[in-house]
């Protein structure tokens, strides 16, 4: 139980740092005159994602209760239907995260409606389904702001390419490609 709760550590530190990456990444690349509109854009998209989700909210204090406190409580809950045959579910001990005091609101009170435990897998596949979410509108909102840089890119490759081939090289940097 205890490496489920590690490898549940480590799913949630990496979940935070791509929010983390995603507004440095932003604010690096993009609060500059030229796109500062995207910035802004951006920031706000963060925030109406992820400020008022009960999910990133959970995970940013499963994280911080994993760090700074100790490894939650993890049971194993097995069951058996019928139709579904034997079924092991794995979840964190909602009464032990609910001591702590630093729960932001929206998680605490998801702690306070899951009395059986927080299914493990349920939440990491929602909370992945949000930041996957973010990062396709993200990918798309970068691929419309550089289409034309893209485009030129994307040119100087297949004029690269045409001239290897014209030079009997095309074997070399096809290499590379799939």
């Amino acid at each position: 139980m205890e490496e489920i709760g590690r490898l549940l550590h480590n799913y949630l530190a990496s979940a935070m740092s791509l929010v983390d990456h995603a507004r440095r990444h932003t604010k690096k690349l993009y609060c500059n005159d030229r796109f500062f509109k995207f910035f802004e854009e951006c920031d706000q998209e963060i925030d109406k994602r992820f400020d008022n989700s009960a999910n990133h909210q959970l995970a940013q204090g499963l994280r911080n209760y994993t760090q700074h406190r100790t490894l939650p409580v993890v049971v194993s809950v097995i069951s058996w239907s019928r139709d579904e045959g034997l079924n092991r579910t794995f979840k964190v001990a909602s009464e032990s995260l609910l001591e702590w005091k630093k729960w932001k609101p929206l998680a605490r009170k998801k702690l306070r409606q899951l009395k059986d435990g927080l299914p493990i897998r349920q939440f990491a596949e929602e909370y992945y389904a949000e930041v996957e979410s973010f990062y396709q509108w993200l990918w798309t909102k970068q691929a419309e702001i550089h289409k034309q840089d893209i485009d030129r890119l994307n040119e100087i490759k297949r004029r690269a390419r045409l001239a290897f081939e014209e030079a009997g090289l095309g074997d070399i940097i096809n290499q590379d490609q799939p």
